[in-house]
């Protein structure tokens, strides 16, 4: 019996380790783009190329801006875990300015976007909209779901990003300038941890599949949903629902 239970703890033990490694290593993915932003700012400066009095350089300075809001919450999100010793995703949900937050994002991921000459262009309702959301956590999600975008959109090409206002839900959509997903690609399979590998391995994607694996995960945490599928032209798509906000949950 003794024996029993003792294995049943380092049973537990190892998946409280495995679920602390996992919670580590996307925040550090996440990291990845800010630090983008980041990175192009210093490159301007380092190269006397930075004109505060140029539009598209002030819009550099307003990306790293948030860059750096982005990374430093990320990174209390860490240390506040660690200092619970629950190295776990973080959910406080509430509602979130959809349109600010949209607007962000593509403001952070153009400064990594322009230098590869890719536009990123976004629409969005003119009425206010609120989700039911982690701010933190949204903010993320569309980080990784318009920096993925990035990646597969050639240099000259565009990332649309929508906001749809449905009944219940808001529809947030992400569409690249890519070649979208080849066959024997189910982009279902791509927000399973890791299962890019494979494709990638096959020459049909790219990345490892940290970044859409949060994306599900979070967005399932929100009480919301994701998917992926081709575009009818071409490149790729992802549309991200979740629950409008200043809506009373149900009892």
């Amino acid at each position: 019996m003794a024996q029993k239970l003792k294995k049943d703890q380092l049973t537990d033990r190892k998946a409280d380790e495995q679920e602390a490694l996992q919670f580590v290593s996307l925040v550090v993915h996440d990291l990845e783009v800010p630090l983008v932003s980041l990175k192009t700012l210093l490159r301007f400066l380092n190269d006397d190329r930075f004109d505060p009095s140029k539009p598209t350089h002030q819009k550099l300075l307003e990306s790293s801006k948030i860059a750096l809001e982005r990374a430093e919450a990320l990174r209390d999100d860490l240390l506040s875990s660690a200092r619970a010793s629950r190295l776990k995703m973080n959910v406080g949900i509430g509602d979130v300015d959809l349109k600010a937050a949209v607007t962000d994002a593509c403001i952070m991921a153009q400064a990594g976007a322009g230098e590869n000459g890719v536009t990123i262009l976004y629409r969005l309702p003119s009425n206010a909209i609120t989700v039911k959301a982690d701010h933190l956590l949204l903010g993320r999600i569309l980080d990784n779901l318009i920096y993925n975008a990035t990646r597969h959109t050639p240099s000259g090409g565009e990332i649309n990003v929508e906001v749809i206002q449905k009944k219940t839900t808001a529809e947030i959509v992400v569409s690249d300038g890519g070649t979208g997903f080849g066959e024997g690609v189910d982009p279902e399979q791509l927000f399973e941890l890791y299962n890019q590998a494979d494709y990638r391995s096959r020459g049909l994607t790219r990345g490892v599949g940290i970044g859409l694996y949060f994306c599900r995960l979070a967005v399932t945490e929100m009480n919301g949903s994701i998917k992926a599928e081709n575009s009818k032209n071409s490149g790729a798509v992802f549309r991200c629902n979740l629950p409008i906000g200043g809506i009373p949950d149900e009892k």
